[in-house]
């Protein structure tokens, strides 16, 4: 069976069954959960396969074998008073007869068809059909059924873990044939089971009426000492003994009685049978038209030829294997050991490295690179005068997954809440006339399963929750927005994929009212389809509960919740309609807020939404709303507070130290200041949070905004991505936060602010740009010797633009929210690409910062071997693409290939040749120069380019370094 658990059975585990119960199941460690498990799935695949094949017959027009044909057949027997009761069952079976052999036709049809079909028709009809025929010889002490279902085992042991029923098997089945014919016969008539209870279809294995008669408490019962509690026990025991014994006694007997045929069958098996088969046939499991095996649930899951060779051929691998081992062992006649087949399933081996690893591995490249240098340095007698990068990405801005390093946006909060505390307040000073809330936050209500067992259930509990106090308090309007759940190609794909990959997600399921509120609500919202299809039904039930629960005068929203995302909805006088002025290409919850608030006649309003970005997508919407009362219900260490967006633009004009910005700028400023130290779109950088940021940010804030007396430019603003100025002061706010690791090395200069060192470095003759890049620099070589990594290291200036032009698109995107059409930029302009595969990937640095990286690397591990020769040759790997012998050559001092400065070698390429000499080294020449008798021309075209002394991990991420390089 765990051959089909992770081709589906798995998800259905997780979405029934959840924790220890779950794990018991998955894990097989509880008998009875399991095999419950296993009986009532296969009984809910059968019986879709059913409901599968006659909707085939009816979409096909094979009349004869409709669903309703079969019902109008059955109910004329049935209804037909000529015949008896015995002619009626004779008819109907012959009728089912009749059916079964079409319904094989079709299976097998179909299985030629579609490898998902035939795969789950071999666990429906073999290897499920003979766990469940097992089970019943058990119960039911049929001899002849158990010998059929082991003859199968045997073979299904032979591609699975179980090595020892592999080898036992055959020969217990090859050692019947010499039973005495007396034996069998007591096994025919059920000796090989008891039944402890004598009722029908409970016989038991003799090992499992063991474990059932003699029990812990019988043990302690008999062992103890005649106390009060065990003689009570043992006086419960005694009857129970005595009935068992008589049972026993009768089955000793070869002729056995006949126990009660009726068996009963408890509802809750019914009800799991029914959510199985729910959740079956949102699945890949039957499907008709022609496909290649897949996952039933997971299409990220791709299949190699081996894997689906293997899985559509069980049975003929099983046969074969066994048929080898039985030749074997029939030649000598010795019990050998039997090696199994291994099955290439579903589940694949994951090539995590943890993110620690990863780390140490940058770290001890980085070090070896350095050591290397020092050496070169100690060697040549000449100092290094080039501080050099060893790592390709900036470190600072990307995580060692290759993704935007992610940070907490959530201090903003408190830097705001210690510093304006006059914008927050427990209690709403005024009265909402107007409720817009984010629903994304209200789904993750998780549901009571004491009073929701159904979604029909929950749905009425959240409306009872959320709305209907507004209603309550004659709220004029009440507004519900949800996040576009099919949104179009956003840079926060990127960030939705990394929760993706870190959360535990359920199976895709089709949900309705009668649906069974699943087990783990956070891993069923984790499936992106499930939430899709929630959002919509609650935008769909909520509209009908409000045209009840509305009073005169009020009205109810809805948008984003659709098939149609830009589609809102309203609900006046129990009228549902579709609001024309509220529809827009919006496509998250947090900007739509603001849309539905601008376009609000209310003038009191209460936004609640839970996440940091809201009140800053806010900010610069509300000098259009200056004649609103805004305020956005937020949470704050555990408790919930009102944040009001009025207030808090008032603090920021008072405050002393933004005196120097302009009041119309000021909210622009700090939403970008915001953006870009880090968000859901762009990068935070490591060891520099929020809080770092906006202290730096309030104490310089006179040279990071324009600044006629330091000769700097830019406000921080984003308003134009081809305005250069505000990139520049992007720049100063970077310089200042990192000032802070490195303001010690410049105390013997006197400098004591990074104001005062720009005054030193400035010069009237360069440009702003060149002016800053010479300021940046200087604070970049400050830091080199006081940060432990270059994950710690100030990133490039190339870096730090493109990021810039990262939060320029954010910027642009935030503050159209309170329009109906927004215009997104092109993500290609700005910082990002798209992959072969249609997905965005982001672009860390200029290709020319690439180069020279994979250049420094090159430069301390490639080189000739020329171990005795002068390079003076083209045998020389070097001499041969027209490279100085750097560092990182095998050869000694009669080399005359040296450039004339040692400390570099020329890395001055054309992109032919850098191109081809980063090639070369992917391939690892082992040769030595001088023991070659050969000339240029048996050469083969092959340049001597090796990596000389670099251990393992070292040469790891040199080759993804490279690798990195020629797919970027």
């Amino acid at each position: 069976m765990k051959l089909y658990l992770d081709a589906g059975l798995k998800e259905l585990i997780e979405l029934f069954h959840h924790g220890a119960v779950g794990a018991s199941v998955m894990q097989a460690t509880n008998f009875d959960k399991t095999h419950h498990f296993l009986m009532q799935v296969w009984e809910a695949f059968y019986l879709q396969q059913i409901s599968a094949i006659l909707k085939y017959a009816e979409e096909n027009d094979l009349n004869d074998q409709s669903e309703e044909n079969y019902i109008k057949k059955v109910s004329f027997i049935l209804q037909n008073q000529e015949l008896s009761q015995d002619e009626k069952i004779q008819q109907h079976l012959a009728l089912m007869s009749h059916f079964s052999l079409q319904f094989k036709n079709l299976c097998c049809r179909l299985s030629e068809q579609n490898e998902n079909w035939k795969f789950w028709h071999d666990f429906i009809h073999y290897h499920g059909f003979i766990y469940v025929s097992y089970f019943l010889s058990i119960r039911s002490g049929n001899w002849h059924l158990r010998n059929y279902c082991l003859k199968h085992v045997a073979k299904t042991t032979q591609i699975t873990d179980c090595k020892f029923y592999s080898r036992l098997l055959p020969f217990h089945i090859a050692d019947l044939k010499s039973f005495p014919k007396s034996t069998i016969e007591h096994f025919e008539e059920g000796g090989w089971v008891v039944n402890i209870l004598g009722r029908n279809m409970h016989s038991q294995g003799l090992d499992e009426a063991h474990e059932s008669c003699i029990n812990r408490e019988v043990k302690n019962a008999m062992s103890n000492f005649f106390t009060l509690s065990a003689l009570t026990k043992l006086v419960h025991y005694i009857p129970f003994r005595a009935k068992v014994l008589g049972n026993i006694k009768d089955q000793l007997e070869c002729k056995r009685k006949d126990f009660n045929n009726s068996v009963n069958r408890p509802s809750f098996e019914i009800q799991n049978i029914t959510s199985y088969r729910e959740s079956i046939e949102s699945g890949l499991f039957f499907r008709y038209e022609n496909g290649q095996l897949k996952h039933a649930f997971n299409s990220k899951v791709v299949l190699t030829d081996i894997q689906r060779s293997d899985l559509l051929n069980l049975q003929k691998i099983a046969q074969e294997h066994l048929g080898k081992y039985i030749k074997i062992c029939q030649s000598d006649g010795i019990f050998r050991y039997n090696k199994t087949r291994k099955i290439a399933t579903f589940s694949t081996k994951t090539h995590s490295i943890s993110k620690v690893k990863r780390e140490l591995k940058d770290q001890r490249t980085e070090n070896s690179l350095l050591r290397k240098q020092i050496a070169w340095s100690k060697e040549q007698n000449t100092p290094i005068s080039d501080l050099q990068q060893f790592i390709s990405l900036p470190r600072a801005i990307v995580d060692h997954d290759g993704l935007p390093y992610k940070g907490d946006k959530s201090k903003t909060l408190g830097i705001y809440h210690s510093r304006y505390p006059e914008a927050f307040e427990n209690k709403l000073h005024f009265k909402p006339d107007c409720v817009i809330i984010d629903g994304m936050f209200i789904l993750n209500s998780k549901p009571l399963k004491s009073s929701n067992r159904l979604f029909a259930h929950f749905l009425v509990s959240l409306f009872n929750r959320w709305i209907i106090p507004y209603i309550q308090l004659n709220t004029k309007e009440i507004h519900i927005v949800f996040d576009d759940q099919s949104p179009q190609l956003s840079p926060k794909d990127i960030e939705r994929k990394r929760r993706d990959e870190k959360a535990e997600t359920s199976a895709k399921i089709l949900i309705s009212e009668t649906t069974k509120i699943p087990s783990d609500w956070q891993a069923f919202l984790h499936n992106r389809e499930n939430k899709k299809q929630l959002v919509q039904l609650v935008s769909e039930k909520f509209l009908h509960f409000a045209k009840i629960a509305l009073n005169s005068g009020q009205s109810f929203v809805i948008g984003g919740g659709f098939e149609n995302a830009s589609i809102t909805k309203v609900v006046e006088e129990n009228t549902e309609k579709i609001a024309t002025n509220l529809q827009t290409n919006i496509s998250e919850g947090d900007s739509r807020v603001w849309f539905h608030a601008y376009n609000s006649q209310c003038k009191n309003i209460l936004i609640y939404s839970l996440d940091n970005d809201t009140y800053h997508i806010g900010l610069p919407i509300m000098q259009k709303c200056s004649d609103k009362n805004i305020a956005v219900q937020l949470s704050y260490k555990n408790d919930l507070i009102f944040f009001s967006m009025n207030r808090f633009i008032r603090c920021l004009e008072s405050d002393p130290d933004l005196h120097s910005i302009e009041k119309d700028d000021l909210p622009l400023i700090i939403q970008n200041l915001f953006i870009l130290t880090g968000c859901d779109y762009v990068s935070f950088f490591k060891d520099h949070g929020k809080t770092s940021f906006f202290k730096t940010f309030f104490k310089y804030t006179e040279f990071i905004i324009s600044s006629v007396e330091n000769n700097v430019i830019g406000k921080l603003s984003l308003t134009n991505s081809d305005d250069i100025s505000s990139f520049l002061s992007f720049i100063r706010l970077i310089g200042c936060e990192y000032w802070r690791k490195c303001s010690s090395a410049f105390l013997r200069e006197k400098l004591e602010t990074p104001e005062q060192l720009y005054r030193t470095v400035y010069s009237s003759n360069l440009s702003p740009e060149e002016n800053h890049i010479a300021w940046i620099s200087k604070i970049r070589e400050a830091l080199y010797s006081r940060v432990p990594s270059e994950e710690f290291y100030l990133p490039s200036f190339d870096a730090l633009f493109l990021h810039w032009k990262r939060s320029y698109w954010v910027s642009r995107v935030w503050i159209q929210a309170y329009r109906e059409n927004v215009q997104y930029p092109s993500l290609t302009d700005f910082g990002w690409k798209l992959e072969i595969d249609g997905q965005l990937d982001v672009i860390w640095d200029s290709p020319e910062n690439l180069q020279k990286v994979i250049n420094n690397i090159k430069l301390w591990t490639a080189g000739c071997n020329c171990l005795k020769s002068d390079c003076n040759s083209k045998i020389c790997g070097c001499k041969k693409i027209n490279m100085a012998c750097g560092p990182g050559c095998k050869c000694g001092s009669s080399c005359k290939n040296k450039n004339v400065n040692s400390q570099v070698c020329n890395t001055e390429e054309t992109e032919e040749n850098t191109a081809e000499a980063v090639a070369s080294t992917q391939v690892l020449y082992n040769s030595e120069s001088d023991g070659s008798d050969f000339g240029d021309d048996t050469m083969d075209g092959s340049v001597f380019f090796e990596l000389q002394n670099v251990d393992d991990d070292d040469l790891e991420n040199i080759i993804f370094n490279f690798q990195y390089q020629q797919l970027a």
